[in-house]
C-alpha cells in the first residue's frame, strides 16, 4: 500500500447526535420570523397536497417544527432558520396562519443537514438529485462519511444505494434536465452515470426508441422536447444492452481509483500526488477493448482500441513500443466500470516486428475458404436486412390482428389500472392494436401499450404470452389483406 494515500475506513463513526439531550425551547413563533435554511437538501419544491393544506387551515400544525436561532438576523433576514418542517411552514404561509408551534434547538450545520436529510428520506419522497447533493454535503462536513458504509449507516440505506446516488452528481447537464423533467427514470440516470461524461449525451439518446410518435429522438433531444420523448422511453434493460456495446468504464470516477491504485503508485510520487497529476496519468492510459467484433464506427464513437489492434506485452522492457493501457470495454466493462485492469500493450503494427510479424500469404485453398466465409457473412447480413424491411411492411397488420384476437379472449385482472399511461402510449395502443381506451378496455390498453413491436421475434413471443400463436396471426393477416384482382 502506498504511503501517499491513507484509508479513512478505519476512522470510527461519530456517534449520532441526540436531539432530545440538547437544550430546547417550545413555543409559538411568528411565521414572518422564520427563514428557509440554505442547507435544506430539498431544492426542488413540490406542490403541497390540497388535503394537507385543508388540514393545516382547519386544525393548525400538530407536530412542532424544529428551528434554530441565527447568528445575524439582519443578514439572514429572519430570526430563526428551519431545521425540520419546511413543508409545514410553507403550508401555514399558504393558508394564512401567522404563528406556528416550534421547538427551538441548538444544532450545528452538520446536525441540521443530517436531520433534514433523514426527515426528507423517511417522510416524503425526495428527488434523487437533491438526495445526492445532500449526501455529498454530509461528506464535506465530516470526513468519516467519505466511507460509504458509514454514510449508508447514517441514513439507513445500503452502501450500493449511496454509491448509485452519488454517481448522479457526475451527470451531464442535459441528462440532469431530462431527469428533472421525468423524461427518464432514476435507474436510467444511474446507468448513464457509470459512463464517462463525454458519452452521456449518446446514452441519453439511446434511452428513447423510435415509435409511432417519435421518428427521430435526436431531433427532439436537441429541442429538449421532454414531453414528446416520453412515449419512446425504453426499458433500463434496453439501455443496459446499449451500454454493453457502446459504453466504457469511466477511469476518472472515484470508484475506479482503487482499481488503478497500483498503476498510480508506480506513476506518481509524494510531490506529484495531486488531482491534476492523477488526471494526467489516467489520461495517458490507452483505452482498450476486448471485443473483436467492433465496427470502425463503434470504435470511433466509444474511443477505444479494438482487440485486433493491440497485443499484450509480457516483458515491457523487451519491447521499445510498450505502453500502459486499461481494459475499459468489452468483457472488461462490468460492475459499473469498477473492475479495471491495467496492462502493458503494443499497438505499433507497422514498426514492431516482435509482436506484429509479417503474416504469411495464405495458400490458394485458404484464400478460397476465406472468400467463401466472407460471402456467407455478406449473405447473412443481406438476409437480416431483408427480414427487417419485410417486418416493417407487415408490422401494423400483425399488431391489429393481435389486438382483435386477444380482445376476444377473457383476461382476468385483479385491479384495472387507469390513468397510468400518458397520451402518447394511449395513442400507441389505438394506432397499432386498434384498442381505444375506455372503462372496459383500460387494462388491455395498459398491456398493449408496452408490447415490444420493434422485432418480429419479440412481437410473436409476447403475442404467445397472450394466448395468440403466430399461425393464428398469419391467418388473420392473410384474411384481412385485400385480394389482388386478376390481370
Amino acid at each position: 500500500m502506498s504511503k501517499r494515500r491513507s484509508s479513512i475506513a478505519a476512522i470510527p463513526a461519530r456517534p449520532t447526535f441526540d436531539l432530545v439531550a440538547v437544550a430546547t425551547e417550545h413555543r409559538d413563533v411568528l411565521v414572518s420570523d422564520i427563514g428557509a435554511s440554505p442547507l435544506n437538501p430539498r431544492t426542488r419544491k413540490t406542490p403541497l397536497d390540497d388535503g394537507f393544506l385543508a388540514s393545516i387551515a382547519r386544525h393548525g400544525v400538530i407536530e412542532p417544527i424544529v428551528l434554530r436561532r441565527v447568528d445575524d438576523p439582519v443578514i439572514f433576514g429572519a430570526q430563526y432558520e428551519v431545521v425540520a418542517g419546511e413543508r409545514r411552514l410553507r403550508a401555514c404561509r399558504q393558508v394564512g396562519r401567522t404563528e406556528i408551534p416550534a421547538s427551538i434547538r441548538a444544532v450545528t450545520d452538520e446536525e441540521l443537514l443530517e436531520l433534514a436529510l433523514a426527515e426528507n428520506l423517511h417522510r416524503q419522497s425526495m428527488h434523487p438529485l437533491d438526495e445526492a447533493a445532500a449526501l455529498a454535503k454530509l461528506q464535506t462536513l465530516d470526513r468519516v462519511y467519505q466511507d460509504l458504509d458509514a454514510l449508508a449507516s447514517k441514513i439507513g440505506r445500503s452502501a450500493s444505494y449511496v454509491r448509485d446516488r452519488l454517481k448522479l452528481l457526475r451527470l451531464d447537464p442535459l441528462v440532469v434536465e431530462a431527469l428533472d423533467a421525468d423524461a427518464i427514470t432514476t435507474k436510467h440516470a444511474e446507468l448513464i452515470a457509470t459512463l464517462p461524461v463525454d458519452q452521456h449525451a449518446l446514452a441519453l439518446a439511446a434511452c428513447f426508441l423510435p415509435s409511432l410518435d417519435i421518428s427521430n429522438p435526436t431531433t427532439l433531444l436537441a429541442a429538449k422536447a421532454w414531453g414528446k420523448l416520453a412515449p419512446g422511453l425504453g426499458s433500463t434493460r434496453d439501455l443496459a444492452d446499449w451500454t454493453k456495446r457502446h459504453g466504457k468504464a469511466d477511469l476518472t470516477a472515484p470508484e475506479a481509483q482503487p482499481a488503478l491504485q497500483a498503476f498510480l503508485d508506480e506513476q506518481l510520487t509524494d510531490t506529484t500526488d495531486s488531482e491534476s497529476a492523477v488526471a494526467a496519468a489516467v489520461k495517458a492510459l490507452l483505452q482498450l477493448s476486448t471485443d473483436r467484433y467492433l465496427t470502425k464506427e463503434i470504435r470511433r464513437e466509444v474511443g477505444v482500441i479494438g482487440a485486433d489492434d493491440w497485443k499484450a506485452v509480457k516483458k515491457p522492457g523487451a519491447c521499445a513500443f510498450a505502453r500502459k493501457g486499461a481494459l475499459v470495454h468489452g468483457e472488461a466493462f462490468r460492475d459499473g466500470g469498477s473492475v479495471i485492469t491495467v496492462v502493458d500493450v503494443c499497438v505499433q503494427k507497422r514498426h514492431c516486428a516482435k509482436h506484429w510479424p509479417t503474416p504469411k500469404a495464405p495458400s490458394p485453398a485458404m484464400a478460397r475458404a476465406n472468400e467463401q466465409a466472407h460471402a456467407l457473412q455478406r449473405q447473412r447480413q443481406e438476409n437480416t436486412e431483408a427480414a427487417r424491411k419485410d417486418w416493417e411492411t407487415k408490422q401494423a397488420a400483425y399488431c391489429r390482428a393481435l389486438g382483435a384476437l386477444a380482445s376476444k379472449r377473457r383476461h382476468s385482472f385483479v385491479e384495472v389500472v387507469r390513468d397510468r399511461l400518458g397520451p402518447g402510449l394511449v395513442r400507441r395502443a389505438a394506432k397499432l392494436f386498434g384498442v381505444v381506451l375506455t372503462e372496459q378496455t383500460a387494462a388491455l390498453v395498459l398491456v398493449f401499450a408496452q408490447i415490444n413491436t420493434y422485432t418480429p421475434d419479440g412481437f410473436f413471443m409476447e403475442a404467445k404470452s397472450l394466448g395468440v400463436t403466430k399461425k393464428q396471426l398469419d391467418a388473420a393477416v392473410a384474411t384481412a389483406a385485400p385480394k389482388k384482382g386478376k390481370g
